[in-house]
């Protein structure tokens, strides 16, 4: 919530999904959104927890909602197992779990 609150005063429109917290709860801090149903396109996913519900859905699975220069900022690595190729230009893996050893080949 800290990553919402800092940029909740600016000019974004952030929408939070979270697959354990309820829509209710999540409510109180912001605009829900149901990734699953919604038609909505992003500039910025950011995924920011392991919840197996990421790695589940796949990388394709965000991708395809995003506008055509979003980006996907995945603080836990959930996909950083995946051939680069696959992944894409518009995802960045942050944090400290990547393998770094899985970059050093390119």
């Amino acid at each position: 919530l800290k990553f919402h609150d800092e940029f909740n005063h600016n000019d974004f429109d952030i929408f939070l999904s979270d697959p354990i917290v309820s829509d209710n709860d999540l409510s109180k801090y912001g605009n829900v959104c149901d990734l699953n149903n919604s038609q909505e396109k992003f500039d910025l996913i950011c995924i920011l927890n392991n919840h197996p519900h990421f790695k589940n859905n796949g990388i394709e699975y965000f991708k395809s909602r995003l506008n055509e220069t979003g980006f996907i900022f995945d603080f836990w690595n959930n996909f950083y197992h995946l051939p680069l190729k696959s992944l894409g230009n518009n995802y960045i893996h942050l944090g400290n779990l990547g393998s770094i050893n899985k970059w050093k080949k390119y």
